[in-house]
């Protein structure tokens, strides 16, 4: 059988600890990439985590994106230019990015104002924050081909684009939880003893609030073989370099993303003050007319999550709402 590398258990329980301390293209090759979620009200999609071959990279990829307004009434993501790094203060981003230092400054700006303005001014804010993602190599289990109609079975490997929730979740259920009585599943990439996962998605609802889809259903399946021999063998060789998919721009191509993004036909910088042509010195920042094109099916967030699951932050749901297919479209673009 080839050789892969299994997940370090050990890793994977520091890394576990640190993340519970911190609180259009559809018929494209560049779109077949990427695990398409369900766009019906309910769904579901079974996929095999991969394991990374041996000498490879990660087993998984972790970035942040911002969303920004493209001024025509659509959005683009830009992967935030911080490093993540593991201290003793646990995970950390690090690092230089414009964007991130513009939000910093709106959130400090909106601290100066009262009422609708600074509710204005914040929602400006939350609305380019860095959120985070979680890329996997996956089989997915059957896959219906949109051009074709066809059905099919083990497709990929493909790119699973997980937001931050359930990439916890795919971590405790590996370590367990003894609180919620919930045994250690070990490695689940593990070619023999691993497990499928079943990403389940149903449609709620809270009060008289919109609905939005809900995840907290999503688990893995009971133990199985990847495939035959032959199978994973083909693909360990087809693994797609996740790393390359977090393509960093520069920081004048960040702050020019935020000209358009508040909708300034141009800008010049300041020797002593990169952050003048942005700064509101307590107003209001301008913005661009552009609607929030978020697509609904593709949005993650918990209500009411399981103990075993809970988020750590209080604003996992708001730091959750995205749209993938957004960010896969704009893949080609970057």
């Amino acid at each position: 059988m080839a050789q892969y590398e299994g997940i370090d258990m050990a890793e994977l329980e520091k890394e576990l600890k640190h993340m519970s301390a911190d609180s259009n293209s559809a018929n494209t090759g560049e779109d077949a990439k990427f695990v398409r979620m369900p766009t019906q009200r309910e769904g579901k999609v079974i996929m095999r985590i991969l394991p990374k071959k041996k000498g490879g990279s990660h087993w998984y990829c972790a970035t942040r994106l911002h969303y920004l307004s493209m001024g025509n009434g659509n959005k683009r993501a830009y992967h935030c230019t911080r490093n993540r790094i593991d201290t003793d203060k646990g995970i950390r981003w690090v690092g230089d990015c414009f964007i991130c230092k513009y939000y910093s400054m709106l959130w400090r700006d909106s601290e100066k104002l009262s009422g609708d303005e600074q509710v204005k001014l914040q929602n400006q804010a939350r609305d380019i924050k860095p959120v985070e993602r979680y890329y996997f190599n996956v089989i997915v289990r059957q896959e219906t081909d949109p051009r074709t109609n066809e059905t099919k079975q083990n497709v990929g490997p493909k790119v699973y684009s997980a937001p931050k929730v359930i990439y916890e979740k795919i971590l405790r259920a590996m370590k367990g939880d003894d609180m919620a009585g919930e045994a250690p599943l070990g490695d689940i990439t593990n070619p023999k003893t691993g497990r499928d996962f079943r990403v389940v998605k149903k449609t709620v609802r809270v009060g008289n609030g919109p609905e939005y889809p809900n995840y907290d259903a999503s688990k893995f399946e009971e133990i199985s073989p990847v495939g035959t021999v032959k199978e994973f063998e083909s693909w360990l060789d087809s693994l797609h370099d996740l790393n390359s998919l977090r393509v960093l721009k520069t920081q004048e191509e960040l702050k020019q993303a935020i000209r358009v993004h508040t909708g300034m036909a141009s800008g010049q910088d300041e020797q002593d003050d990169d952050l003048a042509e942005f700064r509101t010195n307590g107003k209001q920042a301008s913005t661009s007319t552009a609607s929030d094109v978020i697509r609904e099916d593709l949005v993650v967030t918990t209500t009411k999550p399981a103990a075993s699951f809970a988020s750590s932050s209080s604003s996992s749901s708001e730091e959750e709402q995205m749209a993938d297919e957004d960010f896969m479209n704009d893949l080609e673009n970057m």
